[in-house]
């Protein structure tokens, strides 16, 4: 028990392309290590199958797999795809939010919309009250109640606020988005949408990257941003919008939203 994803492969196995197009969706690894993950690959299994996300209200949690994407012990090789919804990915011991899983790599990520929240940091992402606290959130922004701008971005802070109050701090992580634990970032891609990624504060793992821990020839992966799309350092409550050269490298720190802004010079992201 544990050792299966709440949706896709079983233990010691791959899964095949799993495809959501609405609806509310709960999928948390069970048991007391939780090696699958969330939605993906089994334990020691790569995540081969695609997976495409078009529309719902997702929350997929795990503890040492990644929230979407691989297994413990297994990277992220088919590629996700998030188009519409609101979604919370997490991992709490060690895998990505988004990608591989405890001690895989991340693999191929494309958000062409959505509101996307990714998270991999020792906090109770699999108690009841996360889940109660998120899903509240998430009925409200996908009945469009609060603003898509500001009041996102408000929230992803809130949200990483009450993380951090349960968090910590283990140095056992991944990346928000990427790698799990010592494992390399892959290709990731941001055409549109609202973004939270988070990993955690104490060691050199990225928001979208690669996770924490020693790793032969580290590597965030290649990043590409579209020009409308703001970047902001988040750190508790508080958040900076940095300069349009400077979004790549600020979503290889801890903490980070990305959501769209009027970026005419390409330089101003307020």
């Amino acid at each position: 028990m544990g050792s299966s994803a709440a949706i896709g492969g079983g233990k010691q196995s791959s899964n095949g392309d799993i495809h959501i197009y609405g609806g509310t969706v709960k999928a948390i690894a069970k048991g007391s290590e939780a090696t699958g993950a969330g939605i993906g690959s089994g334990l020691n299994a790569d995540q081969k199958g695609k997976i495409y996300i078009h529309d719902g209200i997702i929350y997929s949690v795990s503890l040492q797999g990644a929230g979407i994407g691989g297994g413990c012990e297994a990277a992220s090789t088919g590629a996700i795809t998030i188009d519409a919804g609101i979604v919370c990915a997490s991992s709490v011991k060690g895998g990505a939010g988004i990608g591989g899983g405890k001690f895989g790599k991340g693999g191929t990520v494309t958000i062409n919309g959505g509101a996307v929240q990714a998270v991999s940091c020792d906090y109770d992402g699999k108690e009841e009250s996360a889940y109660d606290k998120w899903m509240d959130y998430a009925m409200n922004a996908y009945s469009l109640q609060y603003d898509p701008g500001n009041d996102f971005a408000y929230l992803c802070i809130e949200l990483f606020s009450y993380i951090s109050d349960c968090c910590s701090d283990n140095a056992i992580c991944g990346a928000g988005i990427g790698g799990g634990y010592k494992g390399n970032g892959n290709n990731v891609t941001v055409n549109f949408g609202y973004v939270c990624a988070l990993s955690s504060v104490i060691n050199d793992s990225s928001a979208i990257g690669r996770g924490a821990g020693e790793i032969d020839n580290p590597s965030d992966g290649e990043l590409s941003i579209a020009d409308n799309l703001c970047v902001s350092n988040v750190f508790g409550q508080i958040s900076e919008t940095a300069l349009y050269e400077d979004r790549i490298n600020t979503c290889h720190d801890s903490g980070i939203t990305i959501k769209p802004c009027d970026n005419i010079t390409h330089y101003d992201c307020v």
